[in-house]
């Protein structure tokens, strides 16, 4: 059954623990230590574990006893992941290795005895911290040492009869954790996540739509754009056959745009250019360049380039 707190301590600090635990109970914390939580029976260290594996919070009574027990720092290790608090029983700080698990926690002082408002405080930020935090096991720190306690050393652990804390209920239900949350079903994000694909989509196309009408602007300012793909429902079709027994390149220039073809000897090659007039210029090796204007319509065409259309080159 899960517990709220574990509670932490030498056996020397026997009669100052027993007293935190009635105190945190009475204020509404399921506190589980040793050794009255225990059945008789029960392996000691595998309750332990399981005790401290089961609590939400970890509770340390700090005293010069517990900064020197090994097994102490062992429960502390396993805690490594949970929320740790400790109440300084006198005025010292961690050596090693406590000092590695509770360098960078902030303690309390109850010297002597915890007192009331002592137990207030400590039952209010027990209950902060794992008002919204389940069960789970704790992290072990890589290296750490393998909770082992010796049968000696929790011998010397007093129990003792707590009293009662009365179970709150719900609708007649006993309900287990005072300090659980109503479960939910979990959040749904498929729908915020294809909420956020469509919006960068919306984003990257609306990013190319402005940098294409800026070539566009930039193109129609010099007067000719770079050689485009043609819709072909608007666009002439053109079969062109190099009847040549040399390379040749094509040149054309109109309508706002730019082409150049190269066709080996004997290829034919089918284009789609915008229909319209274009001014041409044609290149072959062994031969003068031959230049001039020649227009489409939409449909069909073909042209055919022959030797006779050539001067040589002299």
């Amino acid at each position: 059954m899960a517990q709220d707190v574990f509670i932490s301590y030498s056996h020397t600090d026997s009669s100052y623990a027993e007293a935190v635990c009635r105190g945190l109970e009475k204020r509404g914390l399921k506190c589980w230590m040793a050794p009255r939580d225990i059945p008789a029976g029960d392996n000691f260290a595998a309750a332990i574990v399981n005790g401290l594996n089961a609590a939400r919070a970890f509770v340390l009574i700090f005293s010069s006893s517990a900064n020197r027990s090994e097994h102490v720092a062992k429960e502390v290790n396993l805690a490594t992941g949970k929320p740790i608090f400790y109440l300084r029983t006198e005025d010292l700080r961690p050596t090693p290795p406590l000092q590695y698990f509770l360098s960078d926690i902030q303690w309390m002082d109850a010297f002597g005895y915890p007192d009331d408002l002592t137990l207030d405080k400590l039952a209010a930020v027990v209950k902060t911290a794992i008002l919204h935090r389940p069960p789970r096991r704790p992290t072990t720190i890589p290296g750490g040492s393998v909770f082992t306690p010796s049968t000696a050393d929790v011998a010397g652990k007093t129990g003792f009869a707590p009293p009662l804390v009365e179970t709150p209920t719900v609708a007649g239900l006993e309900v287990d954790d005072p300090f659980a949350l109503p479960a939910s079903p979990p959040a749904r994000r498929l729908p915020w996540l294809w909420i956020g694909l469509v919006a960068l989509l919306i984003v990257i196309g609306v990013g190319l739509a402005l940098l294409l009408g800026k070539g566009d602007q930039e193109g129609g300012a010099s007067g000719i754009q770079p050689t485009a793909t043609v819709d072909r429902l608007a666009s002439a079709h053109v079969l062109l056959i190099n009847s040549l027994d040399v390379r040749l390149t094509l040149h054309l220039t109109g309508q706002n745009r730019e082409y150049t073809y190269d066709l080996d000897a004997g290829e034919q090659m089918d284009i789609y250019v915008l229909a319209g007039a274009y001014r041409y210029l044609m290149e072959a090796e062994g031969f003068t360049a031959l230049s001039g204007e020649k227009s489409w319509d939409s449909g069909d065409w073909e042209w055919e380039f022959y030797a006779k259309d050539y001067t040589p080159t002299p």
